[in-house]
């Protein structure tokens, strides 16, 4: 019941509040309320965040705050992928209820991104998201703290999240309100690079602060996952360095991998195996999963597949968006997606390149680019969902508004 209080409250927030605490009670509500829980009303399951984006687009569409939206590419590819998923997995399957299954998907991603892209209507509203993550990183590091020396989630009585904190190889994994402990991880670990930015807007004690904070709360969740997100996020930061040589270096990578794909035992991907930060690490099924993909790609590519179970032991679970896309929606998703993230670089590259390395406004997108780097290599690891699809959904969201932006300002010149 508390936890269905908090939902109500953050629907009002949404539905009644202005632009900037709109924004706010989203965010917070989705790291410190777990929303994985659901309603069934009429047989359809309503998650809290599914809910949360109903009131969201109800908001905007009564006060019209559409208006002022101006589509560019990285919108259409959005719309273009979540309509992939829902035509080609519904034509595979000749099913209503997985039609409505993958409508309910399309609502959670589709429209959680629309709904950003009307909340963010300035550069204001881009700082007030970068100054908020910075803010609820404290509490939440507080909350994991907590959790990693008493054992005890605290979120547990909202629902959704167990009391209990599990343990593998003698190491807690603390959770939160979070999906799970790698979800917190990867979650927390990509935002590095907004505290980075933080010290071009504010205090650079307070963003000095916030990454420590957040290096707390991803450590306790004792996932190499996680790490490995941090560590990523951290070289974005890094490629500012060389950021006249960044498509050197990405052009250079093509016949490095080409020339280790031909002089390894194993194919390239196989490097996946290897990668094991912590012992109890799944690297190997990370590999296996790809080579099974390519290995069954008969079976998906079209339509995609309601099941990768008999591929192999433990590869019910999809523990890659890339391969989870074409599972969900054949080929064509597969490559929306990837087309996705590309049309996002571009446009971070867009933006960037019309300030010098001090501007804030370079600061703060530079850092959406390099917490999107930390997604597109950590998502051979992991599937978005749950706060992660969130946190990819905001990213993109804002280097969409911020293009938008950019390019009125360009246009009025």
């Amino acid at each position: 019941m508390l936890g269905l209080s908090l939902l109500f409250i953050a629907v009002l927030f949404v539905l009644f509040a202005n632009r900037k605490k709109a924004i706010f009670s989203i965010i917070a509500f989705v790291c410190f309320v777990p929303i994985a829980q659901r309603l069934v009303l009429a047989g359809i399951d309503f998650s809290f965040l599914r809910i949360l984006v109903l009131a969201g687009l109800m908001r905007v569409l009564i006060r019209g705050e559409y208006s002022s939206v101006k589509f560019n590419n990285l919108d259409y590819i959005s719309m273009a992928l979540a309509m992939a998923s829902v035509v080609f997995f519904t034509m595979g399957q000749l099913s209503v209820s997985v039609f409505i299954y993958k409508l309910g998907n399309a609502l959670d991603s589709l429209g959680l991104y629309l709904l950003f892209r009307a909340l963010f209507r300035s550069w204001d509203d881009v700082y007030y998201v970068v100054r908020s993550l910075v803010l609820i990183s404290f509490p939440v590091a507080l909350f994991f703290l907590y959790e990693w020396k008493t054992g005890h989630n605290l979120f547990s009585i909202l629902g959704g999240v167990p009391e209990r904190t599990y343990a593998r190889d003698g190491m807690l994994r603390c959770q939160g309100a979070f999906n799970h402990p790698i979800t917190a991880g990867v979650f927390w670990g990509t935002l590095i690079p907004i505290c980075f930015a933080y010290r071009y807007m504010g205090s650079k004690f307070v963003a000095n602060l916030s990454i420590l904070f957040i290096s707390i709360t991803v450590v306790t969740t004792a996932t190499s996952t996680g790490l490995m997100a941090i560590m990523m996020a951290l070289i974005g930061v890094l490629f500012v360095c060389f950021r006249g040589a960044i498509k050197v270096i990405l052009i250079s990578l093509v016949p490095i991998l080409i020339f280790l794909h031909l002089v390894m035992n194993g194919p390239v991907w196989s490097l996946l195996a290897k990668v094991n930060i912590l012992s109890s690490s799944t690297g190997w099924q990370r590999y296996y999963l790809i080579d099974m993909a390519i290995e069954h790609f008969s079976d998906w590519w079209m339509f995609g597949t309601p099941s990768t179970a008999y591929w192999g032991w433990g590869l019910w679970d999809i523990t890659n968006e890339y391969i989870w896309q074409g599972a969900q929606g054949g080929l064509a998703s597969m490559l929306l997606f990837v087309a996705l993230l590309v049309v996002a670089f571009r446009a971070v590259h867009e933006v960037v390149d019309k300030f010098d390395e001090k501007n804030v406004k370079f600061a703060v997108v530079w850092a959406f680019g390099a917490t999107l780097f930390s997604f597109t290599v950590t998502f051979f690891s992991i599937s978005a969902y749950g706060q992660i699809l969130f946190s990819l959904t905001l990213m993109l969201a804002l280097i969409a508004s911020t293009l938008e932006k950019e390019r009125a300002i360009e246009n009025e010149k």
